[in-house]
């Protein structure tokens, strides 16, 4: 049942063990190779089982993703490759993709919308092994934001002090500083 490996999958993420996860994944997708079949229909009861869309779970542990549309809070803590991790994120008004680089003492996160739009009142990103930062910076495109922020192990909580709505093309930039 791909359905229910793809979610032991996630929840090993979830748990930090990502290496584990990966080797589900890979006995799922040696298995749907496509050589005998549609390599995008896993099918468990026939074609087009719902279960296998919990494969889009594994993006959501992946990505550490947190979203509360109501309160207006978005947060990230990739749990593959943090230091350069790259994926997309949807949103109850619209998508895009979020970036995450650390260079030296510096971790810069980039929300981009590619669609629709995104209303943001609270970030939530994570800092490296339980790293606080000395310096917390918010731009919208090239405009700074008012935003206070708080470290809490290794969780870095801002609250910006207005609300955000990012359109299409639009972007939000966080740099922390070490």
């Amino acid at each position: 049942w791909t359905g229910v490996e793809y979610q032991v999958a996630a929840h090993l993420i979830y748990e930090g063990r990502v290496e584990e996860a990966l080797r589900i994944v890979d006995a799922v997708h040696e298995r749907h190779d496509g050589r005998r079949r549609n390599p995008w229909d896993e099918p468990e009861c026939g074609s087009h089982y719902v279960r296998a869309m919990s494969s889009w779970s594994l993006l959501l542990a992946a990505e550490g993703y947190v979203y509360d549309g109501p309160r207006g809070l978005l947060g990230f803590r990739p749990r593959l490759s943090p230091e350069d991790f790259r994926a997309l994120f949807t949103a109850a008004e619209g998508w895009g993709t979020f970036t995450q680089r650390r260079e030296g003492s510096r971790q810069v996160e980039t929300i981009r919308v590619e669609w629709g739009g995104l209303r943001l009142r609270e970030l939530l990103f994570q800092s490296p092994d339980s790293t606080t930062p000395r310096d917390v910076s918010v731009l919208v495109d090239v405009r700074r934001v008012e935003a206070d922020w708080k470290a809490e192990e290794d969780e870095v909580h801002i609250a910006l002090r207005d609300d955000i709505h990012l359109e299409r093309g639009e972007s939000l930039q966080v740099i922390m500083s070490w």
